[in-house]
């Protein structure tokens, strides 16, 4: 499958990209906050909203405000939230956003909501970071210059 990054919200500090899956008409973001907008899991989303605005807008995406997770990570960086939503931490000023789910395993990969999404990620960014080694991808100050269309070996069930 061919995976799209594109700019996905410009704010003060970080640039954020999102996943548009080969011919989608949407972002894997957008899909995440309308699949939470309005469930039970409403006031993490609103955590995981808030979260963005105060990495992008204050404070840059500094690693600690990340859950390691792999390769990729995952937000929110609180204990007790069960909503995740995936990312790739570029460096301080571009994140790339993913989609998530609800967690009910005691680890990512045991989970049959967000493991298929952790195991995605974790393969996306193995190929992002490979096209950045080959230099078919630049990081730059908030932008990601060159090819951003990433060709992922996967059968995605998420």
């Amino acid at each position: 499958m061919f995976v799209h990054i594109e700019e996905f919200w410009d704010s003060e500090k970080v640039k954020f990209y999102s996943l548009r899956i080969e011919d989608a008409d949407y972002f894997e973001t957008d899909n995440f906050i309308e699949r939470f907008s309005d469930s039970e899991h409403k006031r993490d989303l609103e955590v995981i909203i808030e979260a963005l605005q105060t990495i992008g807008g204050k404070r840059g995406a500094e690693e600690r405000y990340f859950r390691p997770k792999k390769n990729a990570r995952a937000l929110p960086q609180i204990k007790g939230a069960k909503l995740r939503l995936y990312c790739i931490r570029v460096s301080n000023d571009i994140v790339i956003l993913g989609n998530g789910d609800i967690k009910t395993a005691r680890t990512d990969q045991e989970c049959p909501n967000v493991g298929p999404i952790f195991e995605f990620m974790n393969k996306l960014e193995a190929a992002f970071t490979n096209k950045v080694r080959e230099k078919e991808i630049i990081v730059g100050n908030k932008n990601l210059i060159g090819d951003l269309i990433l060709e992922i070996h996967y059968n995605r069930k998420a």
